[in-house]
């Protein structure tokens, strides 16, 4: 007889908030089932049959494949100077099978999937930091502006339309850096549950993925959850976020050197 814990689970059990492990049809009748996509289903039972085995099998391996293919393009965009849309869209291509694989698995898994009750003191470090994290996004931009205001009219001193346009240039150039920046914490924050859902195994055996996740289409589901690896996901979207902020930083610094 399984007798409960001080917690109220019974012994051995799946922590409070969690989804039991590898959850079977039947078996756990109050796991909350995975999000209906019609689109998704579709498509996925139409191409269920077309998988190839080794890719199947393999789609950890296929992914990092793809990604160091499209990756090693940016050796040539460097030796002939292509634009920096090229090497954006080289970098967001060679991450695209696992952005793809990840989105679908974290639109297709219920937030209440992965809840779980934090502790008091992580709630309250989690608002301390955010708040020092806030203080310090501040302090930057109060100073970033001041720094513009004394050296924008210094670089144009017999023109104060020159002067204003370069800073609207910049303010527009901060734009997509600010973007990747976010980007970033997006893609920590996806691998992060990607991480809770799968684990980082090539070929995960246990996972916490709703269990009717694609369950009518077992070679898809075993396609996308391989590819949806969060060691993946970090290296896609970190190449593009890199590429972005430095051709960002580069543009910017180059046009204030010209300028001088």
């Amino acid at each position: 007889m399984t007798h409960p814990d001080v917690t109220g689970q019974p012994a051995g059990g799946a922590a409070a908030g969690e989804a039991p492990l590898n959850p079977v049809p039947g078996e756990h009748p109050a796991a909350p089932r995975a999000r209906r996509d019609p689109v998704i289903d579709r498509v996925a039972a139409r191409v269920e049959g077309r998988h190839p085995d080794w890719v199947v099998d393999h789609a950890f391996a296929v992914g990092w494949i793809w990604f160091v293919a499209w990756a090693l393009l940016l050796v040539p965009a460097d030796l002939f100077d292509w634009h920096i849309l090229i090497w954006v869209g080289i970098s967001v291509v060679a991450g695209l099978p696992t952005i793809v694989a990840g989105a679908i698995c974290l639109w297709r898994t219920p937030e209440s999937h992965l809840a779980r009750e934090p502790s008091v003191l992580g709630h309250f470090l989690t608002r301390f930091f955010a708040v020092v994290f806030g203080f310090g996004v501040w302090t930057l931009s109060v100073v970033v502006s001041t720094v513009l205001a004394l050296v924008l009219p210094t670089l144009d001193d017999d023109s104060d339309s020159r002067a204003i346009n370069d800073g609207l240039y910049l303010l527009g150039a901060s734009v997509p850096l600010v973007a990747s920046l976010l980007l970033v914490i997006l893609t920590v924050r996806c691998s992060y549950f990607l991480l809770r859902l799968r684990g980082v195994a090539r070929r995960p055996r246990h996972t916490r993925m709703p269990h009717s996740f694609l369950s009518e289409s077992p070679r898809s589901h075993r396609l996308i959850v391989g590819l949806a690896n969060p060691l993946l996901l970090l290296a896609g979207g970190g190449l593009t976020s890199v590429i972005v902020v430095a051709g960002t930083v580069f543009d910017i610094t180059l046009r204030l050197v010209t300028q001088v």
